[in-house]
């Protein structure tokens, strides 16, 4: 199942980022990448960390290089229970940046015991649902840690 992961991953990536205004991420000098399953293209951390959605400040305008400030990683119910996604939530919580965690709705319960039991702090807890009637995802924030 993990390995069909990213079918149901890459969708709500680019849901998540569709959420941002992108005239103001513009406005503030911020962009916005998407590290979408075969395409990871910008990193943090060394060594490098790929979250699934960064917004990040370039060092200069042109630049392809600079400072991420805020980081998401979007769990689904197959990728939550691995070590390596846990590894993954602990290191992000330490960089220094804003860090959203999003999971499945029906995952939160388990989710939040287990930023308890890994002492992962420094972390907003966002939850997605698909919403069928209006073909949409919803995302809701539900624990700053």
């Amino acid at each position: 199942m993990v390995a069909l992961d990213f079918l149901f991953r890459d969708p709500i990536i680019r849901a998540s980022a569709s959420t941002y205004n992108l005239d103001e991420l513009a406005r503030l000098g911020l962009k916005i990448e998407m590290n979408l399953s075969g395409n990871k293209i910008r990193f943090i951390g060394d060594p490098p960390i790929y979250p699934e959605l960064i917004i990040w400040k370039p060092d200069y305008q042109g630049a392809n290089t600079g400072r991420a400030v805020l980081v998401e990683s979007i769990e689904t119910a197959a990728s939550i229970n691995s070590p390596e996604a846990i590894d993954k939530w602990r290191r992000l919580s330490t960089q220094g940046v804003t860090f959203n965690l999003i999971v499945p709705f029906s995952s939160q319960a388990l989710v939040r015991q287990m930023l308890v039991t890994h002492v992962i702090n420094n972390v907003t807890l966002q939850t997605h649902n698909y919403d069928q009637a209006n073909s949409r995802y919803i995302f809701t924030t539900v624990l700053r840690r």
